[in-house]
């Protein structure tokens, strides 16, 4: 008869296991800081006169388990109060532009798309001078996006940096 004892073979397995989470969640959270510095360099090269509030206002998060994440763009926390992470509430019309703006006296009626398309009328006549302009989309976020094939080699690369740790170690 022959007898195995696993026990240390199980210890190996479960601190690796540790070590593994671990490294996913570095790797995890260097791809998405590929990917917020891109989109923070995007945002300084678009033209617009940028502030740190702007830049703050891209913000990435890693989940507890280190097994997902993500790059957003974070608006106002509560309208109207000065609320502590507070950031720049234009980053998104500065990502996507905004249709023409117009004050609403005289035209309140109708979609906000239909008065626009009102006011502009009036605008073009010379009879209203209510024109108070546009924001074009500079997709400063949407460019970022391409930069996800380089995120994803970050993480292959360290989680091979950490296999190989954790074979050598052990």
């Amino acid at each position: 008869m022959v007898e195995f004892d696993f026990s240390n073979v199980k210890k190996a397995f479960d601190k690796a296991s540790v070590e593994m989470q671990n490294i996913c969640g570095e790797a995890l959270d260097n791809a998405l800081d590929v990917i917020q510095t891109k989109a923070k360099t995007n945002l300084k090269g678009s033209g617009i006169h940028y502030s740190h509030e702007m830049l703050e206002g891209i913000q990435k998060s890693v989940a507890p388990t280190s097994n997902e994440g993500k790059v957003y763009i974070r608006g106002n926390a509560y309208a109207g109060t000065q609320s502590h992470g507070q950031t720049y509430y234009k980053n998104l019309w500065l990502d996507s532009g905004t249709i023409p703006r117009y004050t609403k006296d005289g035209v309140s009626s109708g979609s906000r798309k239909n008065r626009a398309k009102k006011m502009e009328a009036l605008y073009k006549k010379g009879t209203r001078k209510g024109y108070r302009g546009s924001l074009k989309a500079t997709n400063f976020f949407q460019n970022a996006k391409q930069s996800i094939p380089q995120a994803e080699n970050v993480i292959i690369d360290k989680v091979k940096d950490g296999v190989t740790k954790i074979i050598n170690n052990n």
